[in-house]
Order: structure tokens, then C-alpha cells, then sequence
């Protein structure tokens, strides 16, 4: 059912046309706040509204906004009359005025400037002293251990040659995937050496990549040839329906409706879906910010929903400039995916099934060797130590809903 404060906004601000789509997406009051430009990029695709319903919104926070409490002095000390002020030090920091005294705090003063003698600065300095020691987790988030590459199959000077060969060729597709796979180390050392590369660095030397399916999926087999398809062979059998049963205790906005109805692939999917639900929000560090973001937030970063016939040229041409991390796209409702893709680099590589797209997205982080997307990190933590056994960094939460996984018994028909 449609907020009645968003729909309100809305009319207000004249846009009542994209009533539906914050509908469907299900934006109730507090999410409507929490509205950031990607965001708003997905729900509102058009400029000229979007540019409107971003200085509304704007203004409406600015608005609802509390005032600022006022710099506090002590109370004026009345001057007794026939009486002369004495020399004051100037450290006290004292105010005179015609009829009265202002007494303040003596303050040390910060960046090589003068103290203010405001209670307020004091106040300040002594919360930070007690904050101090306390820290937000601002460590980089990474995916493994360090990977000991295979021994090449091929000389250098033969890299180089299919390499060269492969930039300006793009068939015969046979001939493509047996040279890609005989430089596929060679390709894993060069992302690694001096540093992490960029997609787009790693896209233009090696194109093929990208524009060749399965290529991904095959770079990743030749690093780890020993968990390639554990994604397809533990998630519905294993994991899918004891994430649902989990999942009954949490509030999943109707993920589960009518699921005892779906088919075992669907129930899959909505069991994917699930997982930023059981999954706590991460406070993360960027700079001097402090970011929580919200659930809403952490399933978009993980996979994000787009109703049925979204055109995708004019989708990715939004998203290609501001999200810089390979993610899902699901084209459908909750309970029935029409379409999935894997977006890298404003580029989608289509998959046959959103299990596909998520084992597909996974397998590029270690081939681009990115780190995860903190949102949603602890999401593909979970994905790479309790799905394909790979070893990293692991939070508590992680750890905890593996050992609920682990001593929950299976059964064929979620409870």
C-alpha cells in the first residue's frame, strides 16, 4: 500500500506520475529520506524530474531540520556601580561590556587559532576526549587471502603474441576461448602486479573479457579449479530453504508471501534476496564520514530490482558513471525473475538465471581482483567461506549464520 506521505510529497511537488514506481519499489516515509542519487537515478530515470524532486527534498530537509542550539556563555555578572574592573589576564578569556561581565570558559585553542571562550567548544573537546579510543571500522574490506597462481602453460613471449592477437580479434569463438584460456595466468599475474588495476584498465587490455561469454567464469576456473560450480550445486539443495526458514522471524517486506507455492529455482532466488535481510548493516568509514547504510540500501548494492522491459541503454547510461563495483540486476518481481544481468564497468553480461548472475558476479571479483562494496560486503563474505569454501576475511555476523547453517537439519519443505 503507497505511503500516504510520499504519495502527498509528490503530489505537492508536482510529480505525481512517478507515484507508481515509489510504490512499487515499496519507499514508505522512511525510506524517502534516505534517498541518495543512485537512488534516485533507478526510480526517477528522467532528468528534468529527478533534478526537481532532488531540490524538493532538499529543501524538505533543510526544513525539518532542528535548529542549532546557540553558543553558551555564563550568566552576565553585574557590575557594582562606583566600582572599577580590575586589569584582567587575558587567558580568562572575560568580556566587558558597558554595565556587565561575561565570565567564560578558558579553552586551549585548535589549528593555531585563538580559543573562543564558547562552553560549547569546551564541550567538544571534552567529548572527543572521551570518544577517543573508540573507533568505527574503517578497514578495507578484502575478499581472500592471497592467491597462489597456477604455473603458466605458455612462455611469455607466447602471452604476448595471443594477447596482442586477442585485442584485435574476435573470431573464431573457439579460437578466442583456447587462446583465453591459455593466457588466463598470465592475465591474473598482470591485474596483480603494481597494484589493483582498474576495470576499465583491465577491460582495454583485455577486451575479450567482457564481449566473449564465459570468459570470466573461465579465468576464474583456471585460479580455482577446485570450487567452480559449488555455487550451482550447494545453494537450492543445501543453503536456499534453511535461509528461508531463518528468514520467518525477520521482517522481509513479503519476500515470503505464498512462497510454499513456487517452484524449488524461484524459492532459490528469494532465498538470495534474503540474505542482506539476516545479515546486520555495517557502520563503514570513508575519509572523516561515517556511513550506515540502510537495508534497502544493502539489497540494491547486492542486487538490484528493475520491473520487467527497463530499457538498458538508457539504464546503464545512468549507472555506468557512478557505480564502480561489478553487482546484479534483476529484471522482475521478488517472486519471478525475468531477466538477470551482471553490470561491470557499465557493461551487462546477461545469465541464464539470477543464481547464475550472482555466481557470475562473484567469480568477477577475484578475476578484476576488486574488493567487495562495503554495503553489502558482508553479503559476499558469506558467499565466498560458506558457499564456495574459499578463505577471507569473515565478520562475526558471518560466522554466526554459518554455524546456525551448519546445525539446522534439511528438509525438502521449508517449515
Amino acid at each position: 500500500m503507497m505511503d500516504e506521505f510520499v504519495k502527498e510529497k509528490l503530489n505537492e511537488w508536482s510529480l505525481t506520475e512517478w507515484i507508481p514506481t515509489f510504490e512499487a519499489q515499496q519507499i514508505d516515509r522512511e525510506c524517502f529520506f534516505l534517498l541518495d542519487g543512485n537512488s534516485l537515478t533507478s526510480l526517477i530515470p528522467v532528468l528534468g524530474p529527478r533534478l526537481k524532486f532532488h531540490r524538493q527534498l532538499k529543501k524538505l530537509l533543510e526544513d525539518s531540520s532542528p535548529t542549532p542550539a546557540p553558543s553558551l556563555l555564563l550568566d552576565p555578572i553585574p557590575a557594582p556601580e562606583g566600582t572599577p574592573w580590575p586589569e584582567l589576564p587575558a587567558e580568562q578569556h572575560i568580556s566587558v561590556e558597558q554595565g556587565a561581565r561575561f565570565d567564560a570558559w578558558f579553552t586551549p585553542g585548535r589549528a593555531h587559532k585563538p580559543a573562543t571562550g564558547y562552553l560549547e567548544e569546551r564541550l567538544r573537546n571534552v567529548r572527543k576526549r572521551n570518544r577517543k579510543g573508540s573507533r568505527v571500522n574503517s578497514a578495507p574490506v578484502m575478499q581472500a587471502t592471497p592467491i597462489l597462481l597456477p604455473e603458466p602453460i605458455i612462455t611469455a613471449e607466447k602471452c604476448l603474441q595471443l594477447t596482442l592477437w586477442l585485442k584485435n580479434n574476435i573470431w573464431p569463438q573457439a579460437t578466442v576461448s583456447q587462446y583465453m584460456l591459455e593466457t588466463a595466468v598470465h592475465r591474473a599475474n598482470w591485474i596483480r602486479q603494481n597494484g589493483t588495476k582498474t576495470i576499465q584498465n583491465i577491460m582495454a587490455e583485455f577486451p575479450r573479457l567482457m564481449d566473449t561469454p564465459g570468459m570470466i567464469a573461465q579465468d576464474f576456473e583456471v585460479i580455482h579449479p577446485e570450487c567452480t560450480d559449488r555455487m550451482s550445486t550447494k545453494w537450492i539443495p543445501e543453503l536456499a530453504e534453511k535461509i528461508i526458514r531463518m528468514a520467518r522471524k525477520e521482517n522481509t517486506g513479503g519476500l515470503l508471501s505464498n512462497i510454499s507455492s513456487l517452484s524449488a529455482d524461484q524459492q532459490g532466488d528469494i532465498a538470495l534476496q534474503l540474505l542482506p535481510v539476516l545479515l546486520p548493516t555495517v557502520t563503514y568509514k570513508i575519509g572523516r564520514k561515517v556511513y550506515r547504510p540502510s537495508k534497502l540500501e544493502v539489497r540494491r548494492a547486492f542486487i538490484d530490482i528493475q520491473p520487467p522491459g527497463t530499457n538498458m541503454v538508457q539504464y546503464l547510461a545512468t549507472v555506468s558513471s557512478s557505480i564502480e563495483y561489478p553487482y546484479v540486476l534483476m529484471l522482475g518481481e521478488e517472486h519471478q525473475c525475468s531477466q538477470a544481468f551482471v553490470i561491470i564497468g557499465g557493461i551487462a553480461l546477461e545469465h541464464p538465471s539470477l543464481l547464475g548472475a550472482v555466481d557470475g558476479c562473484f567469480k568477477a571479483f577475484f578475476v578484476f581482483d576488486i574488493n567487495y562494496p562495503k554495503p553489502c560486503a558482508q553479503v559476499w563474505e558469506f558467499i565466498q567461506t560458506g558457499i564456495f569454501e574459499l578463505p577471507g576475511h569473515e565478520s562475526n555476523a558471518v560466522k554466526l549464520i554459518r554455524s546456525q547453517l551448519a546445525a539446522m537439519e534439511s528438509s525438502n519443505t521449508p517449515s
